[in-house]
């Protein structure tokens, strides 16, 4: 028998897992997420990929491999962790092995976790204890918080594996701010006598006023959400954590964590109640004036759940209003960050089964990443690019193929 504090652990990292699956090759400016992008691994460990996209994902690690380790280390290392995660996504193990051996920094023990995990999913106990034992192996120059997430993927591992024991060891090693999202993922063991526990866990986190906490609770509150098969009084119990947040996190953490509830409630057709909490984000987006680069994505995040709930059409023409509120205001939107906020539009595009159009949005988005003077934001972008291409298995034309090539021709100095 587990603890409540490891049950809760658990929990929490089941849902950060889940939560940081949408959008995993956008980077963003927000340095949070930036550092806590997640993937969703195959469970097929050799399952072949198209060869586009394997093409794709080459490109994108030729192109991140391109920028100077000196003096650019760390942003090579984050753009060449998105690139070799993508891989990990698209069941491409031998790739996503292959990419983390060029990335000099801790990230490289991130797509190890990932890789153990995919492993650990597949069954794969000799692999993924093998990719364990290289996430583990980090040098010197690992800070304590960057350790601590590597940990948070080597925990989801163990979990798989059902070494609950280990789990515990790694709860006692990872600080307050990672703890909440170790991972298992069978969270749904949880009996009715334990979500009253839980739940009050997860309201003295809300209540002590952490980021952190906060955060982690309402991903708590999502993966115990989808254990409640419509029972609604427990129901409104989960949506009274998500009002006491309101206000606590930041406001677009705020409105990703209300659309991953719509999910939940859209997985049990429970449409009407997904609507109001659709509406319920909508109406938190409303209430600031973002940047642009940071809205269109957002919006493209409502749009997706708004086609889940009323209808591809319908998220289209959200998502269209959002696109020309971006372009009547791209001129003000430095170049370093247009490309970054186009790709979530173009990837919502393909969900919606509209590919010209998502293809036209790529197109946008990749001549908006060879703006800028510098080749490092350039290489950066077509990375990032490739790697959006490859998750959303959105196939180039020549024409497309030829213009990619050419931007990695074309990068070398200034960086």
């Amino acid at each position: 028998m587990i603890s409540m504090t490891i049950f809760l652990m658990i929990l929490f990292t089941v849902c950060a897992s889940a939560l940081g699956a949408e959008g995993a090759t956008n980077a963003n400016t927000n340095a949070t997420k930036q550092e806590t992008v997640g993937v969703t691994a195959s469970a097929a460990q050799n399952q072949l990929i198209s060869a586009a996209r394997a093409r794709l994902l080459d490109l994108g690690r030729d192109a991140a491999d391109a920028i100077p380790t000196d003096p650019h280390e760390r942003d090579r290392a984050r753009v060449q962790e998105v690139v070799a995660r993508a891989a990990v996504a698209l069941g491409d193990v031998a790739r996503g092995e292959d990419f983390a051996t060029n990335i000099t920094t801790w990230r490289r023990g991130v797509v190890y976790s990932d890789l153990a995990v995919s492993a650990a999913k597949a069954g794969d106990r000799v692999s993924a204890e093998r990719f364990i034992a290289r996430a583990e192996s980090l040098g010197p120059r690992v800070l304590d918080w960057q350790r601590d997430r590597i940990r948070v993927g080597v925990a989801q591992a163990e979990a798989l594996l059902g070494e609950a024991d280990r789990v515990r060891d790694l709860e006692a090693l990872v600080g307050d701010a990672e703890r909440g999202k170790i991972t298992a993922t069978r969270a749904a063991t949880a009996t009715p006598e334990q979500f009253a526990a839980i739940l009050e866990d997860i309201r003295k986190s809300v209540a002590s006023g952490s980021l952190d906490a906060t955060i982690n609770a309402l991903e708590a509150c999502v993966q115990l959400a989808t254990m409640l098969d419509g029972d609604e009084v427990r129901w409104s119990e989960i949506e009274s954590v998500f009002t006491a947040a309101n206000g606590k996190i930041a406001r677009e953490l705020y409105i990703h964590a209300l659309l991953r509830l719509a999910d939940v409630r859209l997985d049990d057709g429970a449409k009407t109640a997904a609507v109001a909490l659709i509406e319920r984000a909508r109406a938190v987006r409303d209430e600031v004036r973002w940047a642009p680069e940071s809205e269109l994505p957002i919006t493209a995040a409502l749009a997706r759940r708004i086609a889940r709930a009323q209808g591809d059409d319908a998220g289209v023409s959200a998502l269209e209003t959002g696109i020309a509120a971006f372009k009547a205001n791209e001129e003000a939107v430095a170049n370093v960050f247009r490309a970054q906020a186009l790709r979530p539009a173009a990837e919502a595009f393909v969900a919606f089964g509209a590919r010209d159009r998502a293809v036209e949005i790529y197109r946008w988005a990749i001549e908006a990443g060879a703006l800028n003077p510098n080749a490092r934001p350039r290489a950066e972008d077509l990375a990032q690019t490739c790697a959006s291409l490859a998750i959303s298995g959105t196939e180039p034309d020549e024409a497309m193929w030829t213009r990619l090539a050419a931007i990695r021709a074309g990068l070398s100095t200034p960086w």
